[in-house]
C-alpha cells in the first residue's frame, strides 16, 4: 500500500480544478516511472457505466476525445467480457506493457466492475500497476470500487461485496453529504469494526499516498476512525488542504473475510460452511436456490442476528445477487452474499 496513489472523487461534477489536479498527479507519475517517454498515457475502465462491449464500442471515441481534451496523449479503453478479463492473454499483455501513468474508473454501478474483474487476471494487473506507483483514480462507483470491503448498494442496510482492494480495511462511501450517507456508513462499520470509514462528498477528492490522505475540492471528507476515538463512530470532518492518516490499526487482529451485513461470521467463516448451507437450503436438490429457498436461508440468519427483513427487502436482496435474472442463485451467485474469495 505504501507505493499506491489513489485519487478518489466522491462523485458529482468533476470540476476543472479536480481534473487539473489529477492531470498534475499523472504527470508526476510519468516523470517518475517513464522519464524517457514523451506521451502521457491513461487507461479508462468504463465498465460501471458501459458494461457491454457493444456499449463501449459505441462510446469509445467519445471517451478517448474527452480524456485527450483533459491533457492525455494516449488513451487505452478497457473493453472486455468477464471471460476475457480472465482469459484474454493478448489483452493482458497489451495492458501490462502499455505503461500508463494513470487508470481511471468511471462512475455508474460498482457491482458491474466487481462482477467483471474481481479475482481475474486483469484485476491482478491493476494491482501490480498500483503497486508500481501508477495513479489510480475514479469517481462515484469508481470511488467505491477502491475498497476491498465495498458498499454495493442500499441505505438502511447496505449490501457488501468485494471490491478491487486498492486499499484494505478502509471503506469508501461516495456522494457522502449530498446523499446523507452517514447512517449507512456507520451501519457498515458496526459490521466491520476493524475498518476505517471515509465518506467523500461530491466535487471533492481524497488523495491517498499510502495511508496518508489529502483533501482537494469544494466540499468535505468525513473520517470514522475507531482507533483514534473512544467512540468508534465519531466522525472528523476535513476540507480542502487538510491532511489525515488512516493507518492506525497495525496491532489490531483482523479477519479478512468480507461477509454480508446479514451473515454471522462465526457461522459462515469458511467455504465448506457456505457449501453446507447452500446444499441444506436447496430443498429440491436442483443445485440452485429459488426466491423461497433463499428466503428460508435469510430467515435462519435473522434467527441468529435478530435482524428484521421485510418480504420486499428479501426480493430486493435476491434480485441483487441473481446476476443473470433467471430467478435462481447458482452457488457462485450465492457466494457473493458473503463476498467470499471464490
Amino acid at each position: 500500500m505504501e507505493n499506491r496513489r489513489l485519487y478518489i472523487v466522491g462523485g458529482g461534477y468533476f470540476t476543472p480544478f479536480c481534473i487539473k489536479k489529477f492531470h498534475e498527479k499523472a504527470v508526476e507519475v510519468k516523470n517518475e516511472l517513464y522519464p524517457q517517454s514523451d506521451e502521457l498515457k491513461i487507461v479508462i475502465v468504463p465498465t460501471a457505466k458501459h458494461s457491454k462491449k457493444s456499449q463501449v464500442d459505441q462510446h469509445k471515441d467519445e471517451i478517448i476525445n474527452l480524456w485527450k481534451e483533459r491533457g492525455f496523449d494516449d488513451v487505452f479503453v478497457v473493453n472486455v467480457t468477464k471471460n476475457e478479463a480472465e482469459n484474454n492473454n493478448d489483452f493482458h499483455i497489451a495492458l501490462a506493457e502499455y505503461e500508463p501513468s494513470a487508470i481511471w474508473f468511471m462512475g455508474g454501478s460498482q457491482s458491474k466492475i466487481a462482477n467483471k474483474f474481481v479475482g481475474s487476471k486483469t484485476h491482478s494487473i491493476f494491482l501490480d500497476l498500483a503497486d508500481k506507483g501508477v495513479l489510480i483514480g475514479g469517481t462515484s462507483a469508481g470511488a467505491a470500487i477502491m475498497s476491498r470491503t465495498m458498499i454495493r448498494c442500499g441505505d438502511k442496510r447496505p449490501q457488501i461485496m468485494q471490491g478491487l482492494g486498492f486499499i484494505d480495511r478502509v471503506i469508501i462511501d461516495q456522494h457522502f453529504f449530498k446523499r446523507k450517507r452517514t447512517t449507512r456508513l456507520k451501519y457498515t462499520l458496526k459490521k466491520y469494526p476493524t475498518h476505517v470509514g471515509v465518506g467523500i462528498d461530491e466535487t471533492t477528492v481524497a488523495y491517498f499516498t499510502g495511508y496518508s490522505v489529502k483533501v482537494y475540492g469544494r466540499s468535505k471528507v468525513a473520517l470514522f476512525n475507531p482507533y483514534a476515538s473512544e467512540n468508534p463512530l465519531n466522525r472528523t470532518i476535513y476540507t480542502k488542504g487538510n491532511i489525515f492518516n488512516v493507518d492506525q490499526f497495525d496491532d489490531v487482529e483482523y479477519v479478512p473475510t468480507d461477509i454480508s451485513s446479514f451473515v454471522n461470521v462465526n457461522e459462515f467463516n469458511s467455504l465448506k460452511a457456505i457449501k453446507q448451507a447452500y446444499k441444506e437450503y436447496d430443498s429440491d436438490n436442483n443445485k440452485k436456490l429459488d426466491l423461497n429457498e433463499t428466503k428460508n436461508f435469510f430467515k435462519s440468519i435473522i434467527d441468529i442476528t435478530n435482524e428484521e427483513i421485510t418480504d420486499e427487502e428479501f426480493e430486493q436482496i435476491f434480485n441483487s445477487y441473481d446476476l443473470n435474472d433467471d430467478g435462481y442463485l447458482t452457488f457462485k451467485e450465492f457466494l457473493q452474499i458473503f463476498s467470499f474469495d471464490n
